[in-house]
């Protein structure tokens, strides 16, 4: 698994096989759970690939550069000349370079894209072996600890060959330092359902997760909506306009709001009045998710079923 170094001063070292798995938490939440600090438990390495590599060059800002020259200057008693408004606008504005990682699969798919500060010397991280999440993007951090909030994390890879290479990314561009570099992802054989099909296993999570995002980012999208009528219906109640017409526009929107919430997430009615009621795309689709996700077993025919159910009736939409 040699390497040709485009850049002597970049290279990344050979990688062992990956060893991979589903993670159990037989206290019901992960780690220690809540059995306090007299529980010990050891650390354990996580399934991971493990990627080791170097970088000799070290980057040198432009605010860095002109300090080094005036303490030149002042060494040698020379005037040191206050820098113009250009020099200043171009250190203040400069973009700083980081490395970024790009992970492979045998069919040079990108599966994961990891970003590293640009640092001198030999360096270490860790890939979970799994995809992205795809939910929609959320910005926000939590202002303390849930242990039930769940991690933000796509499903396993599949076993096999993957590749990983290294480049600079500096004002927007890449310029590729290292050749990609193979190494392997092996499936450990502890699990009591494995999957005959690992490959179909693993895709049908993909496309669950896929389809769960796009819920995510409609939900988003009414959420916003639904929160700005309050405000619409003030304003139309300050406008010097005539009532009739805007009222009956907000109206209608509230109408469409509401239809398409019964459509998407169930009749809210009849939930609170105990009747009976066809499950709903957001709830088949939810419970699809939550047995999948971190499931090592293939998916049953109801698990299919119910996606492709939720699947066409959210298209019909």
């Amino acid at each position: 698994m040699k390497i040709q170094i485009r850049n002597p001063a970049a290279q990344i070292f050979d990688v062992r096989d990956a060893l991979m798995w589903e993670k159990a938490n037989p206290l019901g939440l992960p780690g220690k759970a809540f059995q306090g600090d007299n529980f010990y438990l050891a650390e354990n390495l996580d399934p991971v690939a493990i990627f080791t590599y170097n970088f000799d060059e070290k980057f040198e800002s432009l605010k860095s550069k002109r300090q080094k020259a005036e303490k030149k200057l002042i060494k040698e008693n020379k005037d040191v000349s206050y820098p113009t408004y250009n020099e200043l606008y171009d250190e203040i504005n400069e973009a700083k370079p980081e490395l970024v990682f790009t992970i492979r699969d045998n069919k040079e798919n990108v599966v994961k894209k990891i970003y590293r500060s640009l640092s001198k010397g030999l360096s270490r991280f860790h890939w979970d072996l799994r995809y992205e999440d795809n939910s929609p993007i959320n910005l926000s951090s939590a202002s303390f600890y849930n242990p039930f909030a769940g991690v933000s994390e796509g499903t396993l890879v599949n076993p096999g060959t993957y590749t990983i290479d290294m480049s600079i990314l500096k004002a927007g561009e890449t310029t590729k330092v290292a050749d990609p570099l193979s190494f392997n992802v092996v499936a450990l054989n502890n699990t009591v359902m494995p999957a005959d099909d690992r490959e179909s296993k693993v895709n049908f999570q993909r496309k669950v997760s896929k389809l769960q995002a796009e819920m995510g980012e409609y939900s988003r999208k009414f959420s916003e909506i639904s929160n700005k009528m309050p405000y619409i219906d003030e304003a139309i109640k300050k406008v010097e306009k005539p009532v009739d017409e805007i009222s009956k526009m907000a109206w209608d929107v509230k109408q469409s709001i509401k239809e398409v919430n019964l459509k998407f997430y169930g009749d809210n009615v009849k939930s609170r009045l105990d009747i009976q009621s066809y499950l709903s795309p957001y709830s088949r689709l939810g419970s699809v998710a939550y047995y999948q996700k971190y499931s090592t077993a293939a998916p049953t025919k109801t698990h299919m079923d119910s996606y492709e159910i939720a699947k066409r009736r959210i298209s019909t939409y």
